[in-house]
């Protein structure tokens, strides 16, 4: 049968095992973002964000995030819908128990919500009609938890094919976007896919491959200040190449400093 999500033959079911697994995995950083949105509440914290936030003196998208009003409720109806569909208790008073007497209900309703929909997802990748429609949310919501702890580098990185050839690797370089590890990317010289994630510790476990990422993000990952990496940068201790920096030298120059 062919995907409804990514038009690839595999089993009989209306989502692959790699469209199911990118669900659950995006289901799971999005209650992985909660805490670090928590943390953008702060006054000060973050950089730019919708008209107004300045002057709010808080991120209102890790705002409506840590609140409730945008993932909660999409991941809900969610719920709703698949009660309905098969016929289980409708969500109503009875879901809301585990959230009662909380000290962050709306974080124990998300929990609640997000364990729901995973519980459900082999069989909602089996036959549940709308499967195509609810991977597309999630991926929204995903982004928006994202966006909302603060998580997403600007641009993308690059990295070198892996790939096994004649006398030596590949070597073509990939470019990857955004910061989604269940991505999957094609490198145009070998044809070989990567899932993101796959392709990033294969490259990590080589001695002599590189990470190239811009400097915002290749900070943000390290846990450096962007303004310590350029003076690494600067003195020779770490490489730039055209504005971008290797992963692993940074990650490195960090554990020894």
């Amino acid at each position: 049968m062919t995907c409804v999500i990514c038009s690839r033959t595999d089993g009989t079911a209306l989502a692959c095992d790699n469209c199911r697994r990118r669900i659950d995995g995006q289901l799971s950083g999005i209650l992985a973002f909660r805490h670090p949105a928590e943390d953008e509440l702060e006054p000060g914290r973050g950089g730019s964000g919708r008209a107004g936030e300045r002057g709010f003196g808080v991120r209102l998208d890790a705002l409506d995030f840590v609140a409730g009003n945008t993932v909660l409720d999409v991941l809900e109806l969610w719920c709703r819908d698949v009660r309905e569909t098969y016929g289980l208790s409708p969500w109503g008073p009875a879901s809301l128990v585990a959230s009662r007497g909380q000290a962050d209900p709306a974080l124990a309703l998300l929990t609640d919500v997000i364990a729901f929909l995973r519980s459900w997802l082999p069989r909602l990748a089996t036959d549940f009609l709308a499967i195509d429609d609810l991977a597309g949310e999630v991926r929204q919501c995903y982004l928006q938890a994202q966006r909302a702890a603060n998580a997403a580098p600007s641009h993308g990185y690059r990295v070198a094919c892996p790939a096994p050839e004649d006398g030596g690797d590949c070597g073509r370089m990939l470019v990857i976007n955004g910061q989604d590890l269940d991505d999957e990317v094609t490198c145009r010289s070998c044809g070989t896919t990567w899932s993101v994630d796959r392709l990033l510790v294969i490259v990590a476990g080589e001695v002599t491959g590189a990470i190239w990422m811009d400097g915002e993000a290749a900070a943000h990952r390290a846990g450096v200040d962007v303004r310590t990496l350029r003076r690494w940068a600067a003195t020779g201790r770490v490489r730039r190449d055209h504005g971008r920096y290797d992963l692993k030298e940074i990650q490195a120059m960090a554990a020894g400093a």
